[in-house]
């Protein structure tokens, strides 16, 4: 039923390294006959120099993944304030892929924001290697970081990897303080908790910090959501350590007291078994009369399980495909061999390869086969108004193509019967798109819209609200640039670096994925098509997330 009807630097690394045999011993040895699984990457510094005269960095890790030509952003920790010696609570979860060489880049900044823009000002020090050098560092792969061209390192970076079970459970709790020791002159403390995970070598690694409750001895936390795979890696017998900390602005943080427990022990709920009591070991040792630092309690307790993209997909939700092309004039005229829109025999257009690449992905978890599908920026008639949105199949009251196949040949149909013209407006399609996502009041279904032009938007402004508009929605949005244009306006919608914001408002969720074409073509051969399999994995790899945090934010389950 159609939805009308319902509504690489050189690192200095030997490459022969790379491909390496030895088996990465954590986990289950079922799991171990596959090539590829998942490792979570803890992060710690030491040593970091600062880029500020007189006072110690507050350092943000950042790494990235090396592309077919650049490094590509992929995850951030969180930042440290005055943290010469940072252990990072965010971690960085990758698939490893045994069969190939994963080059990794984890650079470090000093004083920006988590969304903030990078900049060589800010770098402290990098350093490239690959997964496999990390996983086979057990337990933990050291490295110096240095700027580049420099000799002397600006500290060093740790990394402990450690393969995630199949766990998909997500532990909920609440916890609360009495009676803390008094930290401050003011004869408060200003506290907050660290979580540790056990690793396999006996050690400890930090994998969740709360927020600081200030100026109190009788704290109250706010509820805690962490993964089972982050705190005990699915072993609900593995020691979790907590400490408990009193907040100081120098980055130097007292301790309060410690406590040691299990997920199997925590999962009998709130109740007197999960009452701590808060020890300093400091303190202990060196007064015979010291008791203990306050008492932790466990206030609330459960453990849900995490709903996965698949479990949508196999329950039902339906993905609904809507496509958008661009018919401006910057494209040039489509009866010129320059155009971005020529087909001739024997070559597609960077438009068609792109519904193709993209649809035939999507268009599979969209049952009925209809795809609604609009142009925009050209005139119907010599005589009449630029369009911002006209069905491509010329059937405004129903504008679904029947399957990919459709798409293509209402596309061609359109470039024989319309006039490129200006402006490049984006708002209208994505307001129309998010009208019909609107209808949608349960998970049974989720829209990807596809946009495909050519260059600088001419409604920017609208297209910021439309964006933020559609991220309240079950809607996510794929730009393909094609040519050579300037995309700059369309890297500031995508929100991978930095969070979408407009007239201070900031988006609730990333929707917007944009990918250059041109990074999918052969420069040496203009006429090759581009790597459809590559181009479809790049723009899509993002929407099952995207899909998945929509949901739990309207709390609908599969």
């Amino acid at each position: 039923m159609s939805i009308y009807d319902a509504v690489a630097p050189d690192t200095g690394t030997s490459e022969a390294i790379y491909h390496q045999s030895d088996d990465f011993e954590y986990g289950h040895d079922e799991e171990m006959q596959s090539s590829n699984y998942t490792v979570e990457l803890t992060i710690s510094c030491r040593g970091l120099s600062s880029n500020r005269l007189l006072s110690r960095p507050s350092p943000i890790v950042v790494v990235s993944k090396k592309g077919r030509r650049d490094w590509i952003e992929y995850k951030r920790t969180e930042k440290v304030t005055n943290g010469q010696d940072p252990d990072f609570t965010e971690k960085i979860t990758l698939d490893y892929n045994f069969h190939e060489v994963q080059l990794l880049r984890f650079s470090v900044y000093d004083n920006i924001s988590k969304e903030g823009h990078l900049s060589d000002d800010k770098l402290i020090g990098k350093m490239v290697c690959t997964m496999g050098e990390i996983v086979k560092s057990q337990p933990r792969f050291t490295a110096s970081i240095r700027k580049d061209g420099k000799q002397r390192p600006n500290g060093k970076i740790i990394v402990i990897p450690e393969q995630l079970q199949s766990c998909r459970e997500m532990v909920n709790m609440k916890w609360k303080a009495s009676k803390l020791s008094r930290k401050d002159f003011t004869g408060k403390s200003d506290p907050f908790m660290v979580f540790y995970k056990q690793n396999i070598d006996g050690s400890y690694i930090k994998c969740y910090q709360t927020e600081v409750v200030k100026h109190t001895l009788e704290p109250t936390f706010e509820q805690i959501e962490i993964p089972v795979s982050t705190l005990c890696n699915g072993d609900y017998k593995r020691t979790i350590k907590v400490e408990v900390y009193d907040w100081n602005r120098s980055g130097r943080s007292d301790t309060i007291g410690m406590f040691t427990t299990n997920l199997e022990r925590l999962s009998r709920g709130g109740g007197y078994e999960n009452i701590y009591r808060c020890v300093n070991p400091a303190k202990l040792a060196r007064k015979k009369s010291y008791k203990n630092s306050g008492s932790v309690q466990l206030v609330d307790f459960r453990i849900e399980k995490m709903h996965t993209f698949v479990d949508f997909i196999r329950s039902g939700t339906e993905m609904s495909f809507i496509v958008a092309v661009d018919f401006s004039s910057s494209n040039i005229d489509q009866r010129w061999a320059t155009s971005l829109h020529s087909h001739t025999l024997g070559k597609t257009s960077l438009y068609q390869q792109t519904i193709e690449a993209v649809g035939n992905v999507v268009g599979y978890y969209d049952t009925d086969g209809l795809f609604p599908a609009f142009g925009f920026g050209a005139k119907l008639s010599d005589a009449g108004p630029v369009s911002d949105r006209f069905a491509l199949n010329s059937n405004e009251r129903s504008p679904a193509c029947e399957g990919i196949e459709g798409i293509v040949e209402a596309y061609h149909q359109s470039l024989k019967r319309v006039s490129l013209a200006e402006p490049t407006n984006l708002s209208p399609i994505i307001d129309h798109a998010s009208s019909l996502a609107a209808g949608v009041r349960d998970s049974s279904n989720y829209f990807v819209l596809l946009i495909i032009t050519d260059g600088q938007i001419s409604d920017l402004d609208r297209t910021k609200a439309a964006i933020l508009r559609a991220a309240k929605l079950p809607i996510s949005i794929i730009i393909v640039g094609v040519g050579n244009g300037d995309f700059s306006d369309m890297n500031d919608l995508d929100g991978d670096n930095m969070p979408l914001t407009h007239q201070g408002a900031r988006v609730d969720r990333d929707i917007v994925q944009f990918v250059p074409m041109r990074e999918f073509l052969d420069p040496n051969n203009e006429d090759q098509p581009c790597d459809h399999d590559k181009l479809a994995k790049e723009v899509l790899e993002e929407i099952p997330e995207q899909l998945v945090a929509y949901m739990k934010s309207k709390g609908f389950r599969p």
